[in-house]
């Protein structure tokens, strides 16, 4: 039986996510690092968005999206919720949202969806981000 407080192991977060998510790409080139590359639409008026996870078991999970690139408004200021390395913040670490107990493709995959969702909506309405949370700080 799964031993909850051990953890979920990368090849059974990769298992799940291949099976939730049949035509993502999921590989795992290193036993301790899971890659995820896939296309995800947060709404039906949305473009497609190419992004790429990456994982290890002690990490937060570090999400890029690829294409259509991220952009900053006219003020040269860049989308909330993004680490220095323009990385999706998704969660506030160090307050159980995410730990490696947790399934990713029923968080941190959902949550790039949202974040998606958010971040078309703050291009579109003055750059105001409505999706709450707390922002990490980031130098420039």
């Amino acid at each position: 039986m799964f031993n909850v407080n051990k953890g979920i192991n990368l090849a059974r977060q990769a298992g799940y996510i291949r099976k939730k998510y049949p035509s993502f790409r999921v590989d795992m080139p290193k036993s301790a690092l899971l890659v995820v590359q896939g296309v995800l639409r947060p709404t039906a008026r949305s473009c497609n968005y190419s992004f790429k996870m990456t994982y290890q078991v002690g990490s937060r999970p570090k999400v890029y999206i690829v294409d259509p690139p991220l952009t900053e408004n006219e003020n040269n200021e860049r989308p909330p919720h993004l680490y220095g390395d323009w990385a999706l913040c998704l969660y506030l670490p160090g307050t159980g949202q995410f730990s490696d107990k947790h399934w990713i493709g029923d968080t941190i995959i959902p949550w790039i969806s949202l974040w998606l969702l958010y971040y078309e909506n703050w291009l579109v309405n003055g750059y105001n981000w409505n999706g709450g949370g707390v922002h990490p700080s980031v130098n420039k």
